[in-house]
């Protein structure tokens, strides 16, 4: 009787358990945006929803991809005006897109968003290029993320670093055979881009496809 009973508390606690996780699971897909905040959303997210992003994270803390949710929604909001910089803001971004790495560092997409909040903090910041380099080596030749990520690194000293170069330059590669559609996304961030940027646009390109001239189509 006595083991009977154990297994029965036992079995109760696993019900309970299990019932738990599955109604916080629940209410934080209730609470998650939809769609999703992505690098590229023209959506700016209010005090409210990333209140609300914040609270789906504390319901379900194993859900990477809550946590990847909530570091895009901060980021957005951190990257929105480019140019006026809010360092706190900036800061509760980088905190929350390391935290997501620390659960789902396979993810392409926190890493670029990591680099262009460090970017934004100072274009000279070392760390730029090994978040760039992470988000390549997680999704290389990525379709969507190549013109953010591509504009990422000839707008800033990241692009001096030479493994940094070679992974950029299979963007260039990519759009010039594969995605001629994408040629004119590519010219917009040559007229972007740094000094040393440009310049290493313009080799790029004179190695991979002579014939497109850069500047006869500006």
């Amino acid at each position: 009787m006595r083991l009977l009973l154990k297994f029965r508390i036992l079995a109760a606690v696993i019900v309970l358990v299990t019932g738990g996780f599955t109604l916080g699971n629940l209410y934080a897909e209730l609470l998650r945006p939809s769609p999703p905040y992505s690098l590229t959303t023209a959506r700016i997210p209010t005090d409210g929803q990333i209140a609300a992003a914040r609270l789906a994270v504390t319901i379900a803390p194993l859900r990477t991809d809550l946590k990847a949710d909530l570091a895009l929604a901060l980021a957005t909001r951190a990257l929105q005006g480019k140019a006026v910089f809010v360092p706190d803001l900036n800061q509760a971004a980088q905190l929350a897109a390391q935290r997501a790495l620390l659960a789902g560092p396979h993810d392409a997409r926190i890493w670029l968003m990591l680099g262009q909040l460090q970017a934004q903090r100072s274009i000279r910041d070392p760390q730029i290029a090994e978040s760039l380099k992470m988000s390549y080596f997680t999704a290389t030749n990525s379709l969507d993320l190549v013109s953010t990520r591509l504009n990422a690194v000839v707008s800033t000293a990241s692009v001096t670093d030479a493994d940094l170069k070679e992974l950029a330059r299979g963007d260039i590669r990519l759009i010039l055979t594969r995605r001629p559609d994408l040629k004119l996304v590519l010219l917009d961030i040559y007229r972007h881009g740094s000094p040393a940027g440009q310049q290493f646009i313009e080799e790029s390109v004179k190695t991979i496809d002579p014939s497109f001239s850069l500047t006869r189509q500006q």
